[in-house]
């Protein structure tokens, strides 16, 4: 359901993870490592949206936040967007 076109205003996309089945016969170093992604559809030609990780424990974190437009005709059957992205990673 992500996409790389604008989602309609108002609508909202959420997806959401982690190792939560871990096997006695994992490899360490194995954790439950938490993530989240979020798409908010604007105004129908803008979404705006985030994702959120941590591995190893916590001992690594990203996070950035985007805006998604449309480039070109948004109404043709193909469609090209562009996205500008914020971003950062810690590692501690």
């Amino acid at each position: 359901m992500a996409r790389a076109w604008a989602r309609e205003e108002g609508s909202i996309f959420v997806a959401f993870g982690g190792n939560f089945l871990l096997s006695d016969g994992a490899q360490l170093p194995v954790h439950y490592d938490p993530t989240v992604y979020v798409e908010y559809g604007w105004d129908g030609f803008v979404s705006v949206g985030g994702d959120f990780s941590t591995a190893d424990k916590g001992r690594i974190v990203s996070s950035f936040a985007f805006v998604n437009f449309p480039i070109f005709d948004a109404e043709a059957d193909n469609k090209f967007s562009a996205q500008l992205a914020l971003g950062t990673k810690i590692t501690q």
